[in-house]
């Protein structure tokens, strides 16, 4: 049974390599060999493993317990303080590229707005406002709003049911988006595909599938032995690369089984895994995996302003660099004098009900399998 306070380092090694695979995604890289291509063209399906990863983790965390109300706003003040500062930043960062670019400057003011609520996913045509990898921390603020409430109501349910819970979600998931982009009403490909690809609602199901697998694998766990791992590997790696293109970015969550088992198979890396995530430069970067995902759009479109488009594979490796380094600067220091700072509890007034719980509110525990990264 995975206990609630087991720190999982092989999630931490599949969340950092799911950003940088989003980041060779929108290079849009086109390779001599054309299969390794597809396999970096699948960003639109990828980015579901961001958002079952967070499920999963939330409620390997909390999900054991009633939270009371004080310790519900704290964590999605935690939540918040953590994914807000980076997001808020990147996003001004693309509007000051906007404008050395000559975009007017009333057309970015009409999005700032939506941008600086994150409410840009519910409005058609401009989930991708200012910085378009903006729109999943839009679609996490929101599964956040409604995660405690979620999970106490799927942790009475038995595992069956759980499992068949999941199936249908998977379905209405995998076909549902799919489903409204053959309506007469709905211009494809353009804006409404990135609203049915981005919606807040049509993306929720792969979070609660994740919170769904946490909870049946605490009580039906699963082992996953080497060869397993490898196979499982080894499975992904050929369905991204051999299956058929995508044709529109809104099969949202058509990879989520492949999903699943990658997490089962990370949940019981290999020793060398678990090594390799406990080094301290790599810790640096999972820690980061936020502010690569946030980041990594503005400094493309800074690099091709400055030099162009990138057309050979030492400016990629150049680029990928920067965005490391980049990234990892700018977590620090946001998390130092920003997140922290925010995340700290605020000491109950007295004679408010909250006083009377002193260390139950403010010792309510930091994701531990988390750190600084991004859930």
């Amino acid at each position: 049974m995975i206990s609630a306070k087991q720190f999982l380092p092989g999630l931490d090694v599949l969340r950092l390599l799911a950003a940088l695979y989003i980041v060779m995604f929108h290079l849009s890289f086109s390779f001599s060999w054309p299969t390794l291509t597809r396999f970096f063209s699948r960003g639109p399906s990828a980015t579901e493993l961001f958002f079952l990863l967070s499920g999963f983790l939330l409620t390997h965390l909390y999900g054991t317990r009633t939270l009371t109300e004080s310790e519900r706003w704290q964590f999605l003040r935690k939540r918040w303080a953590r994914i807000y500062p980076p997001y808020l930043l990147t996003g001004l960062l693309a509007l000051g590229l906007g404008l050395w670019r000559g975009v007017p400057v009333g057309a970015q003011l009409d999005t700032l707005l939506l941008y600086v609520l994150m409410v840009q996913t519910w409005v058609v045509g401009e989930s991708h406002a200012l910085n378009g990898p903006g729109w999943s921390a839009s679609c996490l603020m929101f599964f956040y709003l409604i995660f405690p409430v979620t999970v106490q109501w799927l942790r009475r349910m038995p595992a069956r049911l759980l499992v068949l819970l999941a199936i249908l979600l998977w379905l209405a998931s995998s076909s549902g988006a799919f489903l409204l982009a053959q309506l007469p009403t709905v211009d494809l490909p353009s804006t409404w595909a990135m609203y049915l690809h981005n919606s807040p609602l049509l993306r929720s199901s792969g979070f609660v599938i994740g919170m769904i697998a946490a909870l049946v694998l605490a009580r039906r766990p699963v082992r996953c032995a080497p060869p397993g791992f490898s196979g499982i590997n080894l499975l992904v790696l050929g369905a991204l690369a051999f299956l058929p293109p995508d044709r529109l970015a809104v099969n949202n969550g058509v990879f989520e089984p492949l999903i699943l088992l990658l997490i089962v198979a990370y949940i019981q890396a290999p020793e060398w895994v678990c090594t390799l995530a406990e080094r301290r430069l790599f810790r640096r970067l999972v820690n980061a995996s936020l502010c690569i995902y946030l980041l990594h759009m503005p400094l493309l479109r800074l690099s091709d302003l400055l030099f162009g488009p990138l057309t050979q594979g030492w400016q990629v490796v150049l680029y990928l660099l920067t965005v490391l380094w980049t990234s990892t600067l700018c977590n620090e220091v946001l998390c130092r004098y920003v997140t922290r700072p925010l995340s700290r509890p605020r000491p109950a007034a007295a004679g408010h009900p909250a006083a009377a719980q002193g260390a139950e509110v403010t010792a309510m525990p930091e994701p531990l399998n988390v750190r600084a990264g991004p859930v």
